[in-house]
């Protein structure tokens, strides 16, 4: 049977790829405020909001999930 797309928590993937970023220190600042704000990790965030750009721009299917229990990341 097809999940269409969606997963269960048992079913996800696991977060095991990383890449780095390089912001300006006016864009980091911009990211940690923004994280603070959202209660989230500056990691966390960073990922909601590419994941978020990724399903609006068709690379992702919609139904994605975009929250992960990233640990202590």
């Amino acid at each position: 049977m097809a999940n269409n797309g969606v997963n269960k928590a048992s079913e996800r993937e696991k977060l095991t790829e990383m890449i780095s970023v390089v912001f300006t220190p006016t864009q980091l600042k911009a990211v940690e405020e923004t994280a603070v704000q959202q209660d989230r990790k500056v990691g966390n965030l960073i990922r909601w909001i590419t994941i978020e750009y990724l399903k609006s721009i068709g690379k992702l299917s919609p139904n994605t999930p975009d929250e992960v229990d990233d640990g202590d990341e």
